[in-house]
């Protein structure tokens, strides 16, 4: 993606809290005994308003609805730029990743918010692969942490190749096709190209503190729901919640308002 250097401000300025509770009101009504359809177009008219109410409402849908609806809500999020939506599909991936075609349009949606507060969650599937469904979710899950760029995901990718590369087969002997996707991940994050976890967690520990002075920085502004860059050595707003926080540059390819542009144009 290229340099994101802001968002658009919403065209409608920023909701207030009474107007986002107006609208989850109106989207329970639209959605009470409805059809499909009309629970797909209710959601896409409450998420007009992108207010963390709004957002966390309409989030209910990734454990009480249809798979079309919580396909549909993980395409949307992508769309509203709020630290909610990152939260929302966090907590929809801990109750979908079994669902091949929902986890996959939730990996598209965090890649497309960029938002780093979702790599905690991610991370920790790492650690989970005893638990039922989650060594068919990790390859996308995997590659999704190369793509975010996250430096807290070093540590765990790397703690995971070691233990592909040490494991019997009764554990994770044989899984070298995720040992690729972590080294994959790790190269994207660091810039580097080792063959094992302890190379770049000793990489890390020897320039880890040189390299956060030099990082570049996304944060987005609560009064105005806009992205700002902010140099290695600015201050940022006092308000302002960080999005990522990379030692690398993103691979190149369309912006978020270019790729929205794209869809836009796409549609029939």
């Amino acid at each position: 993606m290229t340099t994101l250097i802001c968002t658009l401000l919403l065209a409608q300025g920023v909701p207030t809290d009474k107007e986002a509770e107006a609208a989850v009101a109106a989207w329970r009504a639209a959605v009470k005994g409805a059809v499909e359809e009309a629970r797909i177009a209710a959601l896409r008219a409450a998420l007009e308003t992108p207010h963390e109410k709004v957002i966390k409402a309409v989030a209910e849908v990734f454990t009480a609805d249809t798979e079309k609806v919580r396909l549909e809500a993980a395409a949307l999020l992508a769309e509203v730029d709020h630290p909610a939506s990152a939260d929302a599909l966090v907590a929809a991936l801990q109750h979908n990743f079994r669902r091949p075609e929902v986890l996959k349009v939730l990996v598209a949606s965090f890649a497309d918010l960029e938002w780093q507060r979702a790599c905690p969650a991610l991370e920790g599937f790492l650690a989970r692969t005893s638990q039922d469904g989650v060594l068919e979710a990790l390859p996308e899950l995997i590659e999704l942490l190369g793509r975010l760029g996250s430096v807290s995901s070093i540590g765990p990718l790397a703690s995971f190749v070691d233990r592909i590369q040490g494991a019997k087969k009764s554990d994770l002997g044989g899984e070298r096709r995720l040992e690729e996707r972590a080294l994959v991940a790790l190269a994207s994050i660091t810039g580097q190209r080792f063959r094992r976890g302890s190379e770049y967690e000793e990489w890390w520990r020897t320039n880890g503190t040189a390299l956060k002075q030099t990082a570049h920085r996304y944060f987005w502004l609560p009064k105005t729901h806009e992205r700002v860059y902010v140099g290695p050595f600015d201050k940022p707003p006092s308000d302002a919640l960080l999005v990522s926080f990379r030692i690398t540059e993103p691979a190149v390819g369309p912006s978020r308002k270019d790729r929205k542009k794209l869809k836009k144009d796409q549609k029939p």
